[in-house]
Parts: structure tokens; C-alpha cells; sequence
């Protein structure tokens, strides 16, 4: 049986690279973490279910990071939370861990644009079935996606939208791919306090569209 899981492993190695165009359906709502390090993440980096949409980086190594719209009659303000050292690894020190947080102003039509392309996201968002420490996605065409349950090292990608999440691990192309981008473009944005550099994302959200 061991044999059988090797090289089963083995075989679908090279399927990893091949493209994530839809995210997968994460059970992460907020107030339903399970684990001490779920409880710490949502905690410090301060994910409310009162969000518009949010962005949440869980890396293997460096620091978690997150950035989640709030909207206002009169604009929307873009909340940037980060840790200052790995929350998964201060492990017993969680609650001691340093955040470092920014805000900025930004228009309702571009909260807007941006919550529309992440209801998209998380709307189609696929629960794939899991096989042992696999999750395999066959799509209409019969290719197959080996998607990130192998535990290898790399970074966890989640998008909210009300109150709903969907997530991705290391994409390499696709869909994921530019969600990942538009996600990191703003969280630089806003860690610079540069207003033109958010304003800059809207037409990538209507090529991805």
C-alpha cells in the first residue's frame, strides 16, 4: 500500500505547475477558526466580518499580512494589517506578536469594482475533493490540477468577500494568478500611501474580467 502512495506521489508531481483558474472553497468564515493559530491570525490581523472584501497572505516563512475594505457613505478605507515576525512559528508567544497597521482612503466605485471581481472569485470558487494528502481538480476537458494539501512549503492566498472565503496556494498562472497580483499591487499601495498606485488596478480587473 505504501508502494502504491509513492508513486502515486510521484505521478502526479508534474500535474502541479499546470493552471489554477478557479480558487478553492476554504471552510475559514469569521468566528469559526479551529486552531490556536486560526484564532491568532484572525485576531491580530484584525479580519472583521463587517468587510467589504479582503486579502489575507499566510507564508510558509515570512510574516502574515492582510488587507480588507470597509465602506462609508462618503468613501471606503482600505485597512492594512501585517505581523512583524511569522505568527504560525512564535507559536506559545502569538498573543505577544507586533502588528503594524496602515489605513487609506480610496472612492466607493473603486471598493466597488474590486468587491464585484472578488464576489466573482469566491463565487466560483470549487470544493475540491481530497485524496490522502492530495486535493486533484479534473476539469470538463479531463486535465487534471494537484492543488495544495502535499504541505510543501510555499504561501496561502485567501479571498473574502461577505463573509465568504476562497483560497489559493502558490498559483503559478490563471485566474489565481492575477487575483494574487491585483492583491498585492493594493497591499503596496496602501503600505506606500499612494492612492494612484490603487487607482492603477482597475483595468487589470476589467482584462481579468
Amino acid at each position: 500500500m505504501k508502494k502504491i502512495a509513492v508513486l502515486l506521489f510521484l505521478a502526479v508531481l508534474p500535474i502541479l505547475a499546470m493552471s489554477q483558474d478557479r480558487l478553492k472553497t476554504s471552510n475559514y468564515l469569521h468566528g469559526k477558526a479551529t486552531t490556536d493559530y486560526e484564532f491568532a491570525v484572525e485576531r491580530l490581523l484584525d479580519a472583521k466580518p463587517t468587510a467589504l472584501w479582503g486579502y489575507l497572505v499566510k507564508p510558509s516563512f515570512s510574516p502574515e499580512y492582510a488587507l480588507f475594505c470597509y465602506k462609508g457613505q462618503t468613501g471606503s478605507e482600505l485597512v492594512l494589517t501585517k505581523a512583524k515576525e511569522n505568527i504560525w512559528y512564535a507559536k506559545e508567544r502569538r498573543n505577544q506578536v507586533k502588528i503594524d497597521s496602515i489605513g487609506l482612503r480610496i472612492n466607493n466605485s473603486l471598493a466597488d469594482s474590486i468587491a464585484a471581481f472578488f464576489k466573482y472569485a469566491v463565487a466560483t470558487s470549487v470544493v475540491y475533493p481530497g485524496y490522502g494528502p492530495f486535493t486533484i481538480d479534473t476539469d470538463y476537458y479531463g486535465n487534471k490540477t494537484v492543488y495544495d494539501d502535499i504541505g510543501l512549503d510555499g504561501t496561502t492566498y485567501m479571498f473574502f468577500n461577505e463573509g465568504y472565503a476562497a483560497e489559493c496556494w502558490s498559483p503559478h498562472d490563471g485566474l489565481c494568478v492575477e487575483l494574487v497580483k491585483i492583491g498585492n499591487e493594493l497591499f503596496k499601495a496602501v503600505e506606500q500611501k499612494d492612492i494612484n498606485g490603487t487607482k492603477g488596478v482597475r483595468p487589470q480587473l476589467y482584462q481579468c474580467a
